[in-house]
Parts: C-alpha cells; structure tokens; sequence
C-alpha cells in the first residue's frame, strides 16, 4: 500500500453518484468533516450496495445512449441516496428505474431545469442491462421518488454537490484500485452515498480531503458482519487531480 499516489481521471467516465442539498452544501463550505456511521446491520448495506451499483448502470447506460454527459444529465435522483431513487424491485430480484434527464447545455445560472427525455432502464442482479425505453417525456409515465431541483434550489446549487460527488466517487475508486479492486476492498457505505454523507473536508484551495475506511470483503462472516482493516486519506482538486495521502492500516 503505498502513500502519496497521484492519479488524472477523466470526469467525462466516472461513475457517479451525485446530489445533495443546497444546505448540505453550505454546510460542507465550513469544510465541517463528517463523520462516518455506525452501521447496525451490514447485511443491509450490502443489498445498498447493489442497488447503488444498478443505479449507477442504469444511469451510465443512458448516458451514452443520449451522446454523453456533454449533451445529457440525468436528474438529481440518479445521483443521491440510492434508497431514494426512482425504482421498483422485480420479482427476479431485477430493478427497474424510471428517471429523467436534461440537455446541460440549456443551463444558465440561477434557472430550473427542464427535462426532456425520460428512460427506463432494467438491471439484472449479474449486471445485464436493458433499456426499456429512452425518449421524450411520456404524460402518463410515473416518477414516484424522484426529486428534481424545485424551489430554492438552483442550477449553481446543483453544480457544488455534483463537484463534490466526483471528487468522492474518485476518491473510492483510487482507493479500490490501490487495494487490488472489489474483490479485495470496498470502501464503508458512506462512500457510496451522496455526497454531503462523506467524511470529508473542505480545504482552503477548493479541493477535498476524504477519509474513509474499507474492509475485505472475503473476510465478511456469514451474518454480513465485516471488520475494516483499511484507512484511507484521499485529497482530490477540482481538476480532478488525485493523491492519495495515506492508505494503511487504521490508525
């Protein structure tokens, strides 16, 4: 395990798992760290943990079927909590997610969102994905449990959290990949998270420092309790530039 690793990510490939609330944004703004919770039962998190990895799928999958980020964003549900996206359980443990999506180059400063394009997407507990339809908003489709930008809520808003969660999802992916992957490592729910449940800080310069830790998940006992072995301290700078400041046991 080494320390002080540097990595470039491309934003435009990452996956993430963005939202959080124009309160939570001000609150990360006093660079206040938070604390990592206590789990009470990890065989939850790890069905959390599916979900969040179908969520993130279903989402990537319509990205590149709408041209890529540059030209699509998905709305801040498929971004946040992954209890809280718009989904439903099928009876062969499949998820469906109904979302809409966004042409970011319509933005201005200060403006709601207008969303254009509604997908619905399946996920296969292996990972098979099928888009069962990505196209203009449907009068009749529902979206129970999404949570567009309404109110107080504005564009810049939006942009702060959707910063935060690349720099968190980057953070755990260097981690995961400095641990010899998933098969090895996976990093404590709150990195799984939106990003205003991270433990982290803000740092003078605009970057984010975020300390975590991880456990091995061949280690996992057979009522899903896990014992983390890993710390690890990542700073990641809104360029996207990674370092990896400690990566260790628990200090």
């Amino acid at each position: 395990m080494n320390n002080a690793t540097p990595y470039m990510i491309n934003s435009s490939r990452l996956s993430r798992s963005m939202t959080a609330s124009a309160l939570g944004c001000v609150l990360l703004g006093l660079g206040a760290a938070i604390a990592p919770p206590v789990l009470a039962n990890e065989t939850d998190d790890f069905l959390l943990l599916d979900l969040t990895r179908a969520r993130n799928l279903a989402r990537q999958a319509v990205e590149r079927e709408n041209g890529g980020l540059g030209q699509y964003r998905a709305e801040p549900a498929m971004h946040g909590f992954s209890a809280d996206t718009p989904h439903t359980v099928n009876a062969d443990g499949s998820w469906t997610f109904l979302f809409r999506g966004y042409d970011p180059r319509t933005l201005a400063p200060g403006r709601a969102l207008t969303y254009t394009v509604e997908s619905e997407v399946t996920v296969s507990q292996t990972g098979q994905i099928s888009i069962v339809y990505n196209g203009p908003l449907r009068s009749t489709s529902a979206t129970a449990g999404s949570s567009p930008l309404t109110g107080s809520d504005t564009v810049e808003d939006y942009r702060i959290s959707l910063d935060l969660n690349r720099a968190k999802n980057l953070a755990r992916q260097a981690a995961e990949r400095e641990n010899g992957g998933l098969g090895q490592y996976r990093a404590e729910i709150a990195m799984h998270q939106d990003g205003a449940s991270a433990p982290h800080v803000v740092n003078p310069d605009g970057s984010w420092t975020f300390t975590f830790q991880g456990f091995d998940p061949r280690t996992t006992t057979a009522m899903g309790a896990v014992t983390y072995t890993v710390e690890s301290v990542v700073t990641v700078t809104p360029a996207g530039t990674i370092t990896i400041d400690y990566n260790g046991p628990i200090r």
